[in-house]
């Protein structure tokens, strides 16, 4: 998703919207994330002085392994953040990304975003951890 800093002017508020299809090369790693479904991202963004205001919400279903059966389901995501971004290399810090672009790709941000609003350890809803079997035990932290 692109945003277009040009089209920020006389500190109006700006709603973009956008269905998201995230390349699959953020998550190939992910011991987490199976798949994630195309994202309905709205971001309202304002321009104040040198620094550009970004809410950002985002909504999907995101395929998740369960750490219990290693196994995918289907997670339903809601999550939403506001994002700083400035032109100024010096006031960039901890909470302002940087950025001299006038079109700025938000992909990773919201890839960001998805990734931090999820279960640290998946279950399905409903599913029961495994009883112990032959030649193997099932341990959990107690």
């Amino acid at each position: 998703m692109n945003i277009n800093r040009s089209q920020l002017r006389d500190n109006k508020c700006i709603e973009f919207k956008e269905t998201v299809h995230l390349n699959p090369d953020f998550y190939k790693d992910s011991t987490l994330i199976a798949g994630i479904n195309d994202l309905e991202v709205v971001a309202k963004c304002k321009e104040a002085d040198d620094i550009l205001i970004m809410k950002l919400s985002v909504k999907g279903i995101v395929s998740l392994i369960s750490c219990y059966t290693l196994k995918p389901f289907d997670y339903d995501l809601t999550c939403s953040e506001e994002v700083y971004i400035t032109d100024d290399k010096d006031k960039e810090n901890d909470v302002i990304f940087y950025s001299n672009k006038s079109i700025i790709n938000i992909d990773e941000i919201i890839y960001s975003l998805v990734y931090c609003s999820l279960p640290v350890a998946p279950v399905k809803k409903g599913e029961k951890l495994p009883k112990n079997g032959k030649d193997y035990t099932i341990r959990k932290e107690e």
